[in-house]
């Protein structure tokens, strides 16, 4: 019996952008961020406890609070800002002209830290910044399939074992990433991290939005930042 053969059409690719900053901004951003660590750890008003990790701490991570809004983060908003745009226009294909950051703020993980599976609501894309990252210790951001969650997708849910692992039976990545490496993905994608395995896994994140939103001509509106 003749063997049979297939062809194979990929459909709709997920595309995790990454941006490296360069050498003297990786120093700057590390300098800053250190800085809002060590003059707002005990301030209450500004930081705040993961509400599933005890040993994850956001900074300006409430609401109305933006780390952007500190003195000194211009060429970093800069800097993102840039790379969203060509995220959004050149990998992604969609037109847009500008982009607004939305909320940015602040995350220090220390040891068996982690951050559980989630996605982020009124956003368009999503991004992390690795201020510190200690490879082998630090864990990096991994990503999850919505269709490999049960209850996810349509029911009923059908579910067989492996056989071997293939990229459309497997239900999440993990990026591989260093210190000043950027990540930007759109912001439905369910993603977090697991125990962390030493202090100080330092990054930053932030929510973007076009500044204009444009529905294929039929009409648009104005994203504004207050």
């Amino acid at each position: 019996m003749e063997q049979t053969s297939s062809n194979v059409i990929e459909v709709f690719p997920q595309a995790i952008g990454v941006y490296r900053m360069p050498q003297n901004g990786i120093d700057d951003v590390k300098e800053k961020s250190f800085g809002v660590i060590d003059q707002y750890n005990a301030d209450t008003n500004v930081s705040r406890m993961n509400g599933n990790s005890i040993d994850l701490q956001h900074f300006f991570n409430s609401g109305g609070q933006c780390l952007l809004d500190e003195p000194g983060w211009d060429k970093f908003h800069s800097w993102i800002k840039e790379c969203t745009l060509d995220y959004v226009t050149n990998t992604l294909g969609y037109k847009c002209e500008s982009v607004v950051v939305t909320d940015c703020w602040l995350n220090k993980c220390d040891y068996a830290g982690y951050q559980f599976m989630h996605c982020h609501s009124n956003s368009f894309i999503s991004g992390t910044y690795y201020v510190n990252f200690e490879t082998g210790k630090h864990p990096h951001l991994g990503f999850q399939f919505p269709g490999g969650v049960p209850g996810a997708m349509s029911k009923p849910y059908l579910e067989l074992t492996e056989s071997k692992q293939t990229k459309y039976n497997s239900t999440g990545a993990i990026i591989p990433n260093g210190e000043g490496d950027l990540l930007l993905w759109q912001s439905n994608l369910l993603h977090g991290y697991e125990n962390s395995h030493a202090d100080n896994r330092v990054s930053i994140s932030f929510n973007v939005l076009p500044e204009v939103l444009d529905c294929r001509g039929t009409y648009s509106f104005k994203v504004v930042k207050q």
